[in-house]
């Protein structure tokens, strides 16, 4: 399991009301850069994925951490991601930092080779932190609406 499962409670609800909140949108995305942890990754997807058109993980690690899962459940949150990924209807994309010549960093989450699709793009780190919905979604989102020639973040 990976340390960053703990904070995992506090950033599910949050982000699992976000379609909701955001009536109308369907043309946005969500890149979550991750290092070790599949749980976060399937949470993050599974309640994003039915309002956006794309969710692209940037995985820091080599793709074989994937496979190399330590127990049953996280082997299981790890086959899932995959699995989406190879679906061309699903619309989870892995982005293989490491597959793509470059190195684990923070900053591979803006690098212009993902290619996102659209101009409305969130960004979540898989270990937080997070907040309130209120603050990390519907604020960021509207402040993003009144600045959008510009990153919003906090």
């Amino acid at each position: 399991m990976s340390h960053t499962t703990e904070r995992l409670p506090a950033f599910v609800d949050p982000v699992s009301e976000m379609i909701g909140a955001w009536p109308g949108l369907t043309e946005g995305e969500i890149i979550s850069k991750s290092h070790h942890c599949c749980k976060s990754n399937v949470v993050i997807t599974t309640g994003l994925s039915n309002g956006l058109d794309e969710v692209i993980i940037v995985w820091n690690s080599p793709r074989e951490t994937l496979n190399q899962a330590k127990d049953d459940k996280e082997k299981s949150y790890a086959r899932k991601l995959l699995d989406w990924d190879a679906d061309p209807s699903h619309p989870l994309r892995i982005f293989f930092s490491l597959e793509n010549g470059l190195a684990n960093n923070l900053l591979n989450r803006y690098h212009p080779s993902i290619e996102p699709k659209n101009e409305v793009v969130m960004f979540f780190d898989d270990d937080g932190p997070f907040w309130s919905r209120e603050s990390m979604i519907d604020t960021g989102f509207e402040l993003w609406k009144r600045n959008s020639d510009v990153q919003v973040g906090g």
